[in-house]
């Protein structure tokens, strides 16, 4: 193809071919012999162009593959926290199926308790009484010696 800086589109095409390093040998030959009094400036702008480029290269693909690991990292990051709850969610319901189911309380079963219950009221209330000081004093009181 054509190798000259005349135009701004033939030197871009001409620039991309140096710093992707295909044909820069043919590029830098036909630029250092055109003017062979600047060959010093020449060789030294072909190096540094090349150098820089590739630097810029090879930092813009650094980034795009840091990039796409981050992102990669974070989606898994959040499929594992949602796997994770999803996992804790399915142990609360099966640790509630295994539950007993709770006892309910029917009239019959309440006529049946509620003569015991009387009883521990009545029982717990005379020992309430009992352990007043006051009481247990008038009753010594009251007794024939």
């Amino acid at each position: 193809g054509p190798v000259h800086f005349d135009r701004i589109y033939v030197a871009m095409v001409a620039v991309f071919q140096v710093v992707s390093l295909d044909g820069q040998y043919e590029i830098m030959n036909r630029a250092l012999q055109s003017e062979p009094s600047f060959a010093p400036l020449g060789v030294l702008y072909f190096l540094t162009m090349t150098f820089f480029c590739r630097m810029v290269l090879w930092n813009l693909a650094v980034a795009v593959i840091t990039t796409n690991f981050q992102e990669t990292r974070e989606q898994e990051a959040t499929a594992a926290a949602n796997n994770e709850q999803q996992q804790e969610d399915q142990v609360q319901e099966s640790e509630e199926d295994l539950r007993p189911p709770r006892a309910s309380v029917t009239s019959s079963k309440l006529r049946i308790l509620a003569p015991q219950l009387e009883t521990q009221e009545e029982e717990e209330e005379q020992s309430e009484e009992n352990d007043k000081p006051g009481k247990t004093m008038e009753k010594r009181e009251l007794r024939p010696l």
